[in-house]
Formats: structure tokens, sequence, C-alpha cells
């Protein structure tokens, strides 16, 4: 897989991760007791960290050591999908940041200025 561009990366959380996230991110007990509904939902966080694992390798990030994972046969309970949820979002954000740190060194090698729009979107 080659490097993502960083429109690429934020089009990707922002469309397909994040909402996972936050779904993730408000489940109840109550929908949790569905089996179908915190499978399916478990089933997505686990293809979300596999998603962010491939990112941070191209970004050269290490990878999450803390990375939570219910036992073989395990329902997955409302607490271990918040809690993954939430080890996703950190990742997520440090994803974020180094791709957003390597685009300004990135624009900044080239040793020429560049037009206002230009400047004005690396400092935002």
């Amino acid at each position: 897989m080659s490097k993502p561009s960083h429109k690429e990366l934020a089009d990707l959380i922002l469309y397909s991760i994040r909402p996972a996230l936050a779904e993730a991110h408000l489940i109840t007990g109550k929908q949790a007791s569905d089996l179908v509904y915190a499978t399916t939902l478990a089933e997505e966080l686990r293809a979300i960290d596999t998603k962010l694992a491939v990112l941070e390798s191209d970004l050269h990030l290490a990878a999450a050591s803390d990375a939570l994972h219910p036992l073989p046969g395990e329902r997955p309970s409302a607490r271990w999908i918040r809690l993954k949820s939430a080890e996703l979002e950190v990742r997520v954000r440090r994803i974020e940041r180094s791709s957003e740190e390597e685009d300004h060194h990135g624009a900044d090698t080239s040793g020429e200025p560049g037009t206002y729009q230009e400047n004005a979107q690396v400092l935002s």
C-alpha cells in the first residue's frame, strides 16, 4: 500500500473510521445485549484496528502495544466496545498529528516561498 496523502487519510478517518468509533463510544448495555449488533460492531472495530496498523506502518509510527483483544469465543461487552473505541481514537489522533507534521515538513523542503494560500494552509 502506498503512503496515503493527507487528504486521503483525512477522508478515510472522517467518513469511515470516526462514525464507527462514535457509534461504538455510545453503545448501551441494551444494544450490547443484541449479539448480532455487538458482534458486528466488534468486527468493525477490529477492521479499523487493522487499517490503523497499516497506516502506522506507512507513517513509521510504533504500533500500539496495549491493544485490547477479547478472549477467543468471548462475547464483546459494551465496556470492551467502549474501551476499544477509546483506544482506537487515541491512535487515530496520533496518526493525524503525524500526517500533519509530515505534510508541514514536506512543504518546507523546497526552500521556495509558497503562495499566500499555500502558506495559510500550512499554518492552519
